[in-house]
């Protein structure tokens, strides 16, 4: 009897010290084929099995399937591979968006976009879209990023074309309880750009987070998604890894109790404005100022003015001759 519960003892610590670590969730793609641990949803839009060459991890569309039906929009669902996660996050991939026809070009044509995805497992069955994705590539025939939120069959969306070299990009989607943040790179900056947040309460503790790759409107695709990896990790984005236009801002404290200080290098007697938004995108502040003749301009705003509860809160920065980043900070009472 002691034997065996030594076992399950060690059993229960072996297993969860291996598999409660997110990071073991993360894929190089380093392999000849796509590991067995991935769960595959409407394989009938890719190729399967999923190609893996070399050290790219390949989602490449099916030309009759992908018509107006290949995309993640409103009731409607494409392809999605994946693996379920619990609690918070973050995930990191790298893709690339080429032509299937010509796989050394950028996709150039049309909407054609692939990245991360979290979706709610119960979607499958409920016949009720919801997940929140974020996915780079062109977009009306632009390079953009774009962030989708789709909550029962209604979707929002946010596109964006700033910091784009061209249709590929790094992506990163943080989980922090119900805030959703987005962000995206490009490849091989060390500088994150904070693109937008969803606040998404409705969604499980348990999600699908993967990868997908979609062609918008009744268009033969002609996109092959190249993903160079996906890698997990505990939720540690601070707000000095976000992607801001310079680094000429300061902000502080953070957490938030009184007041929040900002101090900002900028050219004296230039305007500029300072705007706070909450979790849901409500703008709660704007309100100009003038740099001073001094090196650097010192603004403090007083929370106690502004009926901000306890949360996670936005604000941005600009000018007329730049925009200084939208920074993340929290607020607690």
């Amino acid at each position: 009897m002691k034997n065996n519960y030594l076992i399950t003892l060690i059993y229960i610590c072996f297993t969860t010290t291996v598999f409660s670590q997110i990071s073991d969730l993360s894929d190089e793609f380093n392999d000849a084929a796509l590991d067995p641990s991935w769960n595959l949803f409407q394989t009938q839009y890719y190729q399967t099995p999923v190609p893996v060459n070399n050290g790219f991890m390949e989602m490449s569309l099916d030309d009759t399937e992908c018509n107006r039906t290949c995309v993640w929009w409103v009731d409607m669902n494409a392809g999605l591979i994946y693996k379920e996660v619990t609690g918070d996050f973050e995930v990191v991939t790298a893709v690339y968006t080429k032509q299937k026809t010509n796989p050394t070009q950028d996709i150039d044509r049309w909407t054609q976009l692939a990245g991360l995805m979290a979706r709610d497992p119960t979607s499958t069955t409920s016949g009720n879209e919801n997940y929140v994705f974020n996915v780079a590539g062109i977009r009306f025939d632009n390079p953009s990023v774009e962030l989708k939120s789709t909550t029962n069959n209604t979707s929002s969306i946010r596109a964006y074309t700033n910091n784009m070299s061209g249709t590929a990009a790094e992506l990163r989607m943080v989980r922090e309880g119900a805030l959703f943040s987005l962000y995206s790179r490009q490849i091989g900056s060390p500088t994150w750009m904070f693109r937008d947040a969803f606040n998404r309460p409705d969604l499980p503790e348990t999600l699908q987070v993967g990868l997908i790759a979609y062609v918008f409107e009744a268009y033969p695709g002609n996109l092959l998604a190249q993903f160079d990896y996906i890698r997990f990790s505990e939720v540690t984005l601070s707000d000095d890894e976000m992607g801001y236009s310079n680094h000429q801002v300061n902000m502080y404290p953070n957490p938030v109790k009184e007041a929040l200080n900002i101090e900002l290098k900028a050219k004296p007697n230039n305007a500029f404005t300072v705007e706070i938004y909450n979790v849901l995108g409500k703008k709660i502040f704007d309100r100009p100022f003038i740099a001073s003749n001094a090196k650097t301009t010192k603004i403090k705003i007083a929370l106690s003015k502004l009926n901000m509860v306890s949360g996670i809160y936005f604000f941005k920065l600009k000018s007329e001759e730049a925009d200084f980043g939208t920074y993340k900070f929290v607020v607690n009472h």
